[in-house]
């Protein structure tokens, strides 16, 4: 994939495919592209503990909590899910419940079902990785409003991965002041992506003459997530994993 085709992408299925088999995603940035999937229909789920599987989740992406943790909250959404399957139910519902469950396989899970090689895309067959299950799952709820919402699951991408899949955009450490990393944390913590315009102020103060990371904090009209590329950079936060 060329950095034109990553930016001018409308499939999200074949993006999650990329990320995951060949530019080798940092599983922390695909989990966090998958809770944010998962937010737009988090009001739709039928039961509390899928909102709790998704908390959990997206501890698991910052190593909040352990993977055997994870493993025990998924296990009565599982459940639930299994009761489903057995009486043929599904509705729009059931799908918002599915993108949680999705977002939540792990490695060991892998392992189990496809045999060793989280990475490697002959061992899942006629299966997909989670972040491509997620995609599917994520567009479902919507039916014929799929293609509208085919731009956002597209945008989340660019959001959380930006142009670092195909170029180094280095953060100077002199723009890294005490008052930027506060600001940049913060955000990151609390959701405040609002503040994404001050936080370019407080860096352009700083010195950094970025277009890459100005322009991006400033972008009029853009949904920023946790895992945006800016905050992860500013933060040493690896986009890939460790070769």
């Amino acid at each position: 994939m060329t950095e034109n085709e990553w930016w001018t992408a409308t499939d999200s299925v074949a993006l999650a495919d990329w990320l995951f088999f060949d530019a080798r995603a940092a599983d922390r940035k695909l989990r966090l592209f998958c809770v944010a999937c998962c937010r737009w229909t988090e009001g739709k789920v039928s039961a509390d503990v899928f909102r709790e599987l998704l908390r959990i989740i997206e501890k698991f992406a910052d190593g909040e909590v352990t993977e055997a943790e994870l493993d025990a909250a998924s296990r009565p959404a599982d459940e639930i899910e299994a009761a489903r399957f057995d009486n043929l139910v599904w509705s729009e519902q059931v799908q918002s419940d599915r993108v949680i469950t999705s977002a939540a396989f792990t490695p060991a899970q892998s392992e189990a079902f496809f045999g060793l090689g989280w990475r490697e895309r002959s061992w899942y067959g006629d299966g997909q990785p989670y972040p491509v299950s997620v995609v599917y799952s994520a567009r479902a709820p919507f039916g014929h409003e799929k293609a509208l919402l085919e731009p956002n699951v597209i945008r989340l991408f660019h959001d959380i991965f930006g142009p670092l899949p195909f170029r180094d955009v280095v953060a100077d450490p002199a723009w890294l002041t005490s008052d930027v990393l506060a600001l940049t944390r913060d955000i990151y913590e609390e959701r405040a992506f609002d503040r994404m315009p001050i936080l370019a102020d407080a860096l352009q103060d700083a010195g950094c003459d970025s277009a890459d990371i100005l322009d991006h904090c400033r972008a009029e009209g853009w949904e920023h997530v946790r895992g945006c590329w800016v905050i992860d950079l500013l933060l040493g936060r690896p986009w890939r994993e460790p070769q």
